[in-house]
């Protein structure tokens, strides 16, 4: 599990800014378990399951479930779901000015993976 970080050089934004630990209840715990099942698979397999995702969301990610997260840090700003799969609340892709910010990589259990739209290089940010 050293590699769910935040630091340089490990790419998972979150683990220690947002509230990846003191999350409470089965939904945060499963999200915590879709995220290691995918790291520990993609460690000792070389599959990536979340497709490149780099921002993982659960029930944050319904505007219903009215809690801050991922539908007002990504959705709202502009989302591309990729996959009819991965719209596990019935959202729709959303374009902000013409264009979308993040997209959808996948979706396991009830977790959302995404990326920035159209990512170029190491600018993960």
């Amino acid at each position: 599990m050293t590699q769910v970080s935040d630091k340089k050089g490990y790419g998972v934004y979150g683990v220690r800014k947002n509230t990846y630990n003191t999350e409470k209840g089965l939904p945060a715990d499963q999200k915590r378990a879709n995220v290691h099942i995918a790291i520990a698979k993609a460690l000792s397999t070389g599959t990536d399951l979340t497709n490149g995702g780099f921002f993982w969301d659960g029930k944050d990610f319904n505007p219903r479930a009215n809690v801050n997260g991922g539908y007002k840090a990504r959705y709202a700003r502009g989302y591309l779901f990729t996959n009819p799969s991965h719209d596990l609340y019935n959202l729709g892709s959303h374009q902000v000015n013409g264009t979308y910010r993040y997209q959808s990589t996948a979706a396991i259990g009830s977790t959302t993976f995404s990326r920035k739209y159209n990512q170029r290089g190491n600018n993960w940010r």
